[in-house]
């Protein structure tokens, strides 16, 4: 057991009888976890189901054990049910209508195929306060506190409270990462070096501002997020000293680059992405409820989902890649690389998939946020039929609100999964480099609802050009105009 990250296995024969020892297992883990005793429930209800179904339509003759892992960490616990019989993969995991189910009782479920190694089910929860985070908050102004000097640097365990009452000035309780709320998890995130948090004190040693790395599984970039200056402080370049520090620390720990994700229901924090350097190279529609903004800030007056751009920052110089861009978006997509400063050499797509003994996508259902993200890991002769039926299975689901997928950049066979996916009614976001185990995607994107990009704020001349070709593109696959 890991001071980081806790973890318990447990290995069964394949059969239905051990459904109740799983669910005996994980409510006992998540309990020690502190989840709470509705949550405790659901994913132990929702282990125990997994097993019986992956017994059903993987396992048939119960030749293989079953491996269930459950973890959990500062923000998150998770239950890992790890098969090797016939491969149950994300095209086909929600097929039925139990799989919805499953899904239902969890905040995130992940597919992965593993090649030889089987294939494994992830269920994820947010370690979360008790409560709903899309209630309404009470509004109110803070009195502008006083001219001071304020001291920016790296957090320490006993800044933890302070942080989660700036967050609550900020957001109330409706700040997507529940575990900046919660001292001991903070504090245990940052240790590991999890979530790298800088702060701002006031001259009463009073924490006023935060800023975040969050590092990206498998690639050497970080998530910039969790930018907050409480409103009574506000106008005094804090939340510049608090991005320039954790861009030192970024480069301390010798990270290639990180990204943020400015809103888009107004231009401040874009204008400071942009301040600092860092460029725009996607525009993601839908990717936030409609619930998820600050107390004191109006949104754009509708009941829209809110969407938010991409801005990039290399910290090192990049060698040339060789990209294999759809010609359709060949010209679009090398004006972002010029963008950002990236040199890429452009290949000839295929206009097959490649000839690999498999594809490999990962499917992973965000229901708290109202998402769904398709990886292609490595496109296959059958990848179109496995991303089609994936597709279908994560739009039945209730809470889904917009379906993402990243295509490969690097690799040859993404061309004709990109003109499939445009047929099913997905278009150009934008390019992400790194993004994927630290290969550049192509991200394609599908809003269940209508999303008018007249509310879509977007700063700078090559950020209204992106925005007007993703209006153009959203406008080709559906038919209708888009201003």
């Amino acid at each position: 057991m890991h001071d980081s990250a806790r973890s318990v296995e447990l290995r069964v024969p394949a059969h239905a009888l051990f459904s109740p020892l799983v669910r005996t297992v994980v409510a006992d883990c998540a309990t020690r976890a502190q989840l709470e005793s509705q949550r405790v429930e659901a994913v132990s209800t929702a282990s125990g189901m997994a097993l019986e179904l992956i017994v059903r339509d993987a396992i048939p003759d119960a030749s293989s054990a079953i491996r269930v892992r459950t973890d959990w960490t500062a923000s998150e616990f998770s239950v890992s049910i790890f098969e090797f019989g016939l491969p149950l993969d994300e095209s086909a995991a929600m097929h039925d209508p139990a799989w919805r189910d499953i899904v239902g009782n969890v905040d995130r479920a992940h597919w992965k195929i593993h090649g030889r190694s089987g294939t494994e089910l992830r269920l994820r929860l947010t370690r979360s306060l008790t409560g709903d985070n899309g209630a309404p908050v009470e509004r109110y102004m803070e009195e502008r506190a006083p001219e001071q000097t304020y001291t920016v640097r790296r957090f320490r365990p006993h800044d933890a409270l302070g942080v989660a009452r700036a967050f609550y000035r900020t957001w109330g309780y409706r700040y997507i990462l529940p575990a900046v709320y919660v001292p001991e998890r903070l504090i245990e995130m940052n240790a590991h070096n999890a979530y790298i948090s800088m702060i701002a004190l006031d001259e009463n040693e009073e924490v006023v501002g935060h800023y975040a790395l969050e590092p990206v599984a498998e690639s050497p970039i970080a998530d910039a997020c969790g930018a907050v200056v409480v409103p009574a402080h506000r106008g005094r370049g804090l939340l510049e000293r608090l991005r320039q520090a954790a861009e030192d620390e970024a480069i301390r720990l010798g990270l290639r680059a990180y990204y943020s994700e400015p809103v888009t229901m107004h231009d401040q924090t874009q204008r400071e992405s942009a301040k600092f350097g860092a460029c725009i190279c996607a525009i993601v529609l839908g990717g936030d409820p409609a619930w998820f903004v600050p107390k004191q800030m109006r949104a754009s007056g509708t009941n829209q989902r809110q969407s938010f751009t991409v801005y990039f920052k290399a910290l090192a110089p990049r060698e040339r890649r060789l990209i294999y861009p759809p010609v359709a978006h060949s010209e679009m997509i090398e004006r972002i690389y010029a963008n950002l400063g990236l040199p890429v050499e452009i290949g000839e797509p295929l206009t097959a998939p490649a000839h690999v003994a498999a594809g490999m996508l990962h499917v992973e259902m965000v229901p708290c946020e109202g998402y769904a993200k398709i990886d292609v890991a490595q496109a296959g002769p059958e990848t179109a039929e496995h991303l089609s039926q994936a597709i279908q299975d994560v739009a039945a689901h209730r809470n889904i609100g917009a379906i993402y997928v990243d295509l490969p950049l690097e690799q040859s066979g993404s061309q004709p999964l990109c003109d499939y996916l445009e047929r099913s009614g997905f278009f150009f976001a934008g390019v992400i480099p790194y993004a994927m185990a630290g290969s550049d995607v192509l991200r394609m994107q599908r809003p269940l609802t209508a999303i008018d990009l007249d509310q879509v704020t977007i700063i700078g001349e090559f950020g209204t050009e992106l925005k007007r070709y993703i209006g153009v593109q959203m406008a080709a696959i559906h038919g209708k105009s888009v201003r």
